[in-house]
């Protein structure tokens, strides 16, 4: 019974470490893809300023 018990625990310990390691890899997932969102917007609104300096006209693909 001891073994038994001993087995379960430690599969259930298992699952439980690796839903909590999914989860956090999921958390730094999203915090990775909002830092490279934050990013790319600042870089869009460099650019659109950089635009806007020049004169450039919105006609055309740059």
């Amino acid at each position: 019974m001891h073994w038994l018990d001993f087995l379960i625990g430690f599969c259930v310990g298992s699952l439980f470490g690796i839903i909590f390691c999914s989860l956090q890899e999921k958390k730094r997932e999203r915090k990775r893809n909002r830092e490279i969102e934050i990013s790319l917007r600042k870089e869009m609104e460099q650019l659109k300023t950089m635009k806007e300096e020049k004169g450039w006209s919105n006609d055309k693909d740059y």
